[in-house]
């Protein structure tokens, strides 16, 4: 047991040991003064980014604006072509309705004409009526012969 625990505490120990990275060029200092104004360098170059972000931006928003006043009017366009369609179709309709009215005329004095020829109850029973006069009459004749 004793011998693990030697073994398990030299694993840790040897493993734990690692090697820190540093850099090759230890010797290179930068003084203050150099680091400063490259410091200043880099603090003007990035105000001038946001500048030019800040420009761009207002940009965008105008160009935003001007894009609501064309969809703005293109709404309006669709609107207008939309009532146009509307109003060539109710014209087509109108049309369709003049042209296929004599047809229908005559398609509806058909009806009314083969209406007036049908049998009602009462055409049956004068019909049947009138037979049975008939019929009797025909009967009386053989009776008398």
């Amino acid at each position: 047991m004793k011998k693990l625990i030697v073994s398990l505490t030299l694993i840790f120990v040897i493993s734990s040991s690692c090697y820190g990275a540093i850099s090759e060029d230890v010797g290179v200092y930068v003084r203050k003064d150099v680091f400063e104004v490259y410091m200043q360098n880099l603090n003007s170059k990035m105000d001038t980014i946001l500048e030019e972000l800040k420009a761009q931006r207002k940009d965008i928003n105008e160009l935003t604006k001007s894009v609501a006043v064309l969809s703005k009017r293109m709404d309006g366009l669709e609107d207008r072509m939309g009532d146009l369609r509307n109003d060539f179709y109710l014209w087509l309709i109108i049309l369709g309705i003049v042209l296929g009215l004599p047809f229908f005329g005559k398609l509806y004095e058909e009806h009314k004409e083969a209406r007036k020829s049908s049998f009602t109850l009462d055409d049956v029973q004068e019909l049947m009526k009138k037979l049975i006069e008939e019929n009797n009459v025909k009967l009386e004749r053989k009776f008398q012969v």
